[in-house]
Order: C-alpha cells, then sequence, then structure tokens
C-alpha cells in the first residue's frame, strides 16, 4: 500500500472495527499508520467486501 499522505510504500497492518449493520451491509472501519509518516488511513467498507478481499489474497 502507498500511504495517501506521505506517499511512500508500506506494508500495511490493519485494525478493524465494527460499527453496526443497516439494511445493506455490516459496516467496519479499517484502520491503517503509515510507519513512515505517522498518520492513519481509514477506509469504511462493508464486511463482505473485506472478506472476499481476504479470500483472494490466499
Amino acid at each position: 500500500m502507498k500511504c495517501p499522505h506521505c506517499r511512500v510504500a508500506f506494508h500495511d497492518k490493519i485494525q478493524q472495527h465494527s460499527y453496526g449493520k443497516d439494511r445493506d451491509a455490516e459496516w467496519v472501519m479499517l484502520k491503517r499508520e503509515c510507519p513512515d509518516c505517522g498518520r492513519f488511513i481509514f477506509h469504511l467498507a462493508n464486511l463482505e467486501e473485506v472478506i472476499i478481499n481476504e479470500k483472494n489474497k490466499v
């Protein structure tokens, strides 16, 4: 992944926080921290998207 703040590439370590379920999906916030500049990168995603992406990495 490339940091959107400093543009340095790094291997991300994701923390996942659940925010609940509505009629469309179950929502999670993915949080990463750039080891170079120390800034956070947040991504709101539905849980299905996260599970599909994890399966595709294997």
